[in-house]
Formats: C-alpha cells, structure tokens, sequence
C-alpha cells in the first residue's frame, strides 16, 4: 500500500509512531507498507480515517483522497477486494474461476440481490 506509506511520511510519522497511535506494531504497519500483508476492512477504515482520506486513496484506486460519493460496499465486498488485490496473477485466476462455476449454480445465488453477469 504505497499510499500508505505516502501518507505516512508526509504526516512527518515513523512507522513505530503511527503503529502506536493505532495500536498497532511497527513490524505490522511494515508489513502493510510493504503488501506483504493486507489489512482488513476495520484496518483501512481506521488508516482512512486516521489521515482523513477515502478508502479508494488508501487502496490506490483514486489520485487524491478527497471524499467523492461512490457506489458504497458492504464490508463483505471491501474484505474480498482487499484480499483479491493481494494475490498474485495465479492467485486471482484462481479465485475468478471458482467464483465462475459458483455462479452457474443457482443454489450458490443469492435471490434477494441482483445478479452479476461477466
């Protein structure tokens, strides 16, 4: 999370100053810095809120952290799609295919939502 980093360096913060605003070890604001280990959804809202950017911002998906209004994800999408950001290509593949064959069984659907298409 490059962002993260920024972020961090321009609030003038050491990785050991913002792990203990937040509760957090060095060791693990390292390893998010460094994505070799991806925050969940609680994390990020925290960090978000921490330096008073969007979630997009913090993930990379938006140049600024201005708050635009956006299309909101339950805390269930934003989890899949940190965890999906943080695989490798065989990874993802992976997970596209088995979300694929789930989606041709009607009892893997949930019918109170709309349905995706690819």
């Amino acid at each position: 999370m490059d962002n993260l980093r920024i972020l961090r360096r321009q609030a003038g913060l050491t990785m050991k100053q913002l792990g203990s605003d937040l509760g957090m070890a060095e060791s693990t604001v390292s390893l998010y810095e460094n994505g070799k280990r991806c925050p969940d959804v609680q994390t990020l809202i925290r960090f978000a809120d921490y330096f008073n950017v969007t979630l997009d911002y913090l993930c990379g998906r938006a140049e600024n952290g201005q708050h635009q209004q956006t299309d909101e994800m339950n805390s269930e999408e934003k989890e899949l799609l940190c965890i999906f950001r943080s695989l490798n290509r065989r990874g993802k593949n992976s997970i596209m295919e088995y979300a694929r064959e789930r989606k041709e069984i009607p009892s893997m659907q949930d019918t109170t939502s709309a349905q995706v298409t690819a």
